[in-house]
């Protein structure tokens, strides 16, 4: 018991340390420029929160606006937010080595997700928290379908509705994904002979419907919807043909296949517990679709794995075609699956793992009809295909010896603390040369100089901050003189506020001309 505590100890230390680190490293940029002058400056305050991301849009403009609230929120929420992901597969015994697997796929998420998510304030208020409702709920849900909730508090009930009404007022398709989680809770727990409906879950149902409609009552959705919306670049797509491109060209290839390392460990698994499953009662056609599942599933995580890491096909096909293909492809991906976890788990596991699929379809479809479509958007989805793998892997490991999941605890831990210490080095190397290159740059403005070098971070793909060295470029004369209209509408408005917000005045937009430079080359 004493060495399961220090574990236990150690992971939650870890993952402190790596939370306030990517509280420190995590930089302003974009709409972070009008969050903080938000309520300064009257003119642009509409602008800053004209949706219905009520709770988002001011937790955003608090971490923006004062650092040690960013601190604090930071370290706390994602700190909860990594737990609260490591315990929602851990339903019936807790597993270090799930905990700190699951840490280390998470750091290991696709790095434009990353940056423009963890490492993006406003992003990180909008995207990663509202997930921490959905996921204590979910934990309450599958305790109680599991048998594992003993004690029902009558502090459940006003509690799950601050959490349905709360978290809806984040961001659109977590909100939706909540009404949906919500209603199917009720009809299985009101269909099932095992469960009794009860008033927390009701509750909830009702706060997540009233909180999604209050969402969508706000004016700047019917703006979209009538394409007369003009503070945001959103629109919705209502031609057929244009939403079967959307999610061809611009759903389909982030919904899956960029996560190769968790499609790797679901064919490994499912692999596992096929091989180790009791086949002697299992009819023809259960062992030729078991076969042609397992095929499956290892041929969909083989092709993440050459197009992430050697080339994508979309570069050697028609790309239309090849997304209509893919997503074909993924769809029967998702039948092996679910098929597979039919077959292989146990009732509760399957439930489980049907709704994590589920979460990631419902929570890409209005993508197929909303522009625009950016990586931060399929956060949420990452985060169901991380909880789907690791409840496959939990079902694995619980069917190996002692000595084997000994072993394998060891394995992870070193591959999480490795994971967590490359990805904490590049969050310290990414601030602390964007902060060398902003003295360097005000360095060069003081001596009077407008044609200057900026210093580039040494991992762009892992930080939005080069989009501030993207937007000072863009700021000289060669690119206005390549487009007059850059400087028009909401462009001028955050670069004028980006420029206050460094103490760039001394910027003569009429001489001005950045030239970028790498870090080494800089201090060679």
């Amino acid at each position: 018991m004493k060495s399961i505590f220090k574990s236990r100890l150690l992971f939650c230390a870890v993952v402190f340390i790596f939370s306030l680190i990517c509280s420190l490293a995590a930089e302003p940029v974009s709409d972070d420029y009008l969050l903080y002058y938000a309520f300064e400056r009257p003119e642009i305050r509409y602008s800053a929160f004209t949706n219905g991301r009520y709770i988002a849009n001011r937790l955003a403009y608090l971490i923006v606006r004062y650092p040690a609230a960013k601190v604090f929120c930071y370290t706390v929420m994602l700190s909860i937010f990594i737990l609260l992901l490591s315990d929602v597969t851990q339903i019936n015994r807790k597993r270090q080595s799930v905990s700190w697997l699951t840490l280390a796929l998470f750091v290991l998420m696709p790095p434009a997700i990353y940056a423009n998510t963890i490492m993006w304030p406003f992003a990180f208020a909008v995207h990663v928290v509202p997930i921490i409702f959905t996921m204590f709920y979910m934990r309450l849900c599958f305790r109680e379908f599991s048998g594992k909730l003993k004690e029902r508090k009558a502090v459940l009930i006003p509690l799950c509705g601050l959490l349905g009404f709360g978290g809806a007022f984040f961001v659109e398709h977590v909100s939706i994904f909540n009404v949906v989680f919500a209603v199917f809770v009720l009809i299985y727990a009101a269909r099932s002979k095992q469960q009794k409906l009860r008033a927390y879950q009701i509750v909830y149902a009702v706060g997540a419907l009233l909180g999604l409609v209050i969402m969508l009552l706000n004016p700047q959705y019917r703006d979209v919807a009538e394409g007369t919306e003009s503070e945001t670049f959103r629109t919705i797509e209502s031609d057929l043909t244009e939403v079967f491109y959307q999610a061809y060209t611009k759903v389909i290839p982030m919904f899956a296949k960029r996560f190769f390392l968790l499609h790797l460990l679901i064919a490994a698994a499912m692999a596992f517990l096929y091989l180790r499953a009791d086949q002697s009662g299992w009819s023809k056609e259960r062992r030729r679709y078991g076969k042609l599942s397992l095929s499956c599933i290892a041929a969909y995580a083989l092709y993440s794995v050459f197009n992430t890491s050697f080339v994508e096909f979309h570069s050697l096909t028609a790309s239309e075609r090849m997304g209509a293909l893919e997503c074909a492809f993924i769809f029967l991906y998702l039948i092996s699956v679910l098929y597979l976890s039919f077959v292989l788990t146990e009732r509760e596991r399957f439930l489980r793992t049907a709704v994590f699929l589920g979460g990631t379809v419902i929570s890409a479809a209005p993508f197929c009809v909303v522009n625009p479509v950016t990586p931060r958007c399929f956060f949420v989805i990452f985060c169901f295909w991380l909880l789907l793998s690791l409840e496959l892997f939990t079902a694995a490991s619980e069917q190996v010896s002692d000595k084997t999941a000994a072993l394998m605890k060891r394995a992870v831990i070193i591959f999480g603390t490795g994971a967590v210490s490359i990805l904490s080095y590049i969050n310290i190397a990414n601030s602390y040369v964007f902060h060398f290159s902003l003295r360097e740059l005000h360095k060069q403005l003081d001596s009077g100089r407008q044609k200057v070098d900026l210093v580039t971070v040494p991992y762009p793909d892992y930080t939005p901050t080069e989009e501030f060295s993207s937007d000072i470029v863009r700021l000289g004369n060669q690119a206005r003189s390549i487009d007059d209209k850059l400087y028009e509408g909401t462009l001028e408005m955050y670069f004028a506020y980006m420029i206050d917000y460094y103490h760039l005045e001394k910027i003569d937009l009429e001489e001005f001309h950045a030239t970028l430079i790498s870090y080494h080359d800089y201090t060679m």
